[in-house]
């Protein structure tokens, strides 16, 4: 039942660092889109490029790619939680069952 618990105990780990790395991406994500709008609303008195402006919105996409990605893999991490939750139930039932063969 102990290594059940630890299961637990690395997913809940896993949770915590996919948390991290989604807040991370969050941040990414808001510098990239501050920085592709600026050279959005200089475009249109044509002071900045197009290319500066298509790597702008290239940053952008690709942060908010990477922010999807999080989520995806925090979703995935909790979901492991559950199940190594689900494990420790029935790692307690197979004790209980156990015990219960013995005293017959």
């Amino acid at each position: 039942m102990r290594n059940a618990e630890l299961l637990v105990e690395q997913r809940q780990a896993e949770v915590r660092a996919a948390e991290a790395v989604l807040t991370q991406w969050q941040s990414a994500e808001r510098v990239a889109r501050r920085q592709m709008e600026r050279p959005e609303a200089l475009a249109t008195g044509n002071v900045t490029s197009e290319r500066v402006l298509e790597l702008d919105r290239s940053n952008a996409l690709g942060a908010a790619a990477a922010v999807a990605s999080a989520e995806a893999a925090l979703a995935a991490a909790r979901a492991g939680v559950t199940s190594a939750e689900a494990s420790v139930v029935g790692a307690g039932a197979a004790v209980v069952a156990a015990q219960a063969a013995t005293e017959v």
